[in-house]
């Protein structure tokens, strides 16, 4: 939700000779949050949470990864190497800390900064986790639709491609307000009396996808196809306290969370029975405070030999 405008929603920073776009929002000088939004995601995620954000305290920094957004697309990539520009932008902004929210498809991604900068990320927090068939993911806990659909798009991501593309074109036509209310329609009747009494929310949603797919579907294909293989981050070198926001409606099992709360060193599950997957967004005002919580501890006792603290 957007009262107020963004200050600074389309910047650019340069990492390994890339382009890499990305937006600030919320607290001008609150706790940094880097939000790793899902798959499609674009920056323009910070439109839909601006002022939770702001309320909680957070300066929200939201990338475009390659392929999105203003982030021009990169052959070859691997999960791990969005680490690299996350630092890239904390550099430009003076960031030495920071807190990482992941959402959905944008959970590998806190994972990653959490394992290869132990000594920046001050707590995490990943909301309807998606696991893609990592090592640690047991494929038989999915249900048969949505297993059969990722081992497709393991043996050939090409087959993601239509969908995104279809997608790209809805998007032209439909009803932002319709579109959010087909995606609660069976949520708990708070989250539909929320969407119903902010529209804005509607048309930040409408505009952070148009804007994820703007440079086509390139960017979505292939950050699927690198979910479906091992995702190349070791767990154990995660200092941070690791908190998982997941509902007992998401298509993605409750086991997984669970696997990877015990591979991690510092981790623990908020769980709502009732929650879908694109239910628990509406938790953000409450994972927002909790990492301005956790921040503000880790970052006043910094490790031996970490960064001061922002």
């Amino acid at each position: 939700m957007l009262r107020t405008p963004a200050p600074a929603e389309s910047q650019t920073v340069a990492s390994a000779g890339r382009t890499v776009a990305f937006g600030v929002y919320g607290h001008s000088s609150g706790a940094p949050v880097v939000l790793f939004p899902g798959t499609p995601g674009s920056r323009f995620a910070g439109r839909m949470c601006q002022d939770w954000a702001e309320d909680a305290g957070c300066r929200l920094i939201v990338p475009d990864r390659p392929g999105f957004g203003g982030s021009p697309f990169q052959p070859g990539r691997r999960l791990v190497d969005h680490a690299g520009d996350v630092a890239a932008i904390c550099e430009h902004l003076g960031i030495k800390q920071f807190a990482a929210l992941g959402i959905s498809g944008g959970t590998p991604f806190v994972l990653a900064c959490a394992s290869l900068m132990p000594e920046r990320v001050t707590a995490g927090a990943i909301v309807s986790g998606f696991f893609g068939l990592d090592t640690l993911v047991d494929p038989s806990a999915y249900a048969e639709e949505q297993r059969t659909h990722l081992e497709e798009v393991r043996k050939n991501p090409e087959t993601t491609r239509a969908s995104y593309d279809q997608a790209r074109e809805m998007l032209s036509i439909l009803d932002p307000m319709e579109m959010v209310r087909q995606q609660v329609a069976d949520s708990p009747d708070w989250i539909k009396l929320s969407v119903d009494e902010d529209s804005s929310f509607a048309q930040a949603s409408h505009e952070y996808l148009v804007e994820a797919l703007r440079q086509g579907a390139d960017g979505a294909v292939q950050e699927m196809a690198l979910a479906t293989q091992p995702w190349g981050i070791d767990l154990a070198r995660v200092a941070a306290e690791i908190r998982f926001w997941h509902g007992g409606k998401d298509q993605n099992p409750r086991v997984h969370v669970e696997a990877y709360i015990r591979a991690l060193p510092h981790a623990s599950i908020s769980w709502h029975e009732d929650l879908g997957h694109f239910d628990c967004v509406f938790l953000l005002p409450e994972v927002f405070a909790w990492l301005t919580e956790k921040h503000g501890g880790a970052a006043t006792k910094p490790q031996a030999g970490a960064a001061e603290p922002n």
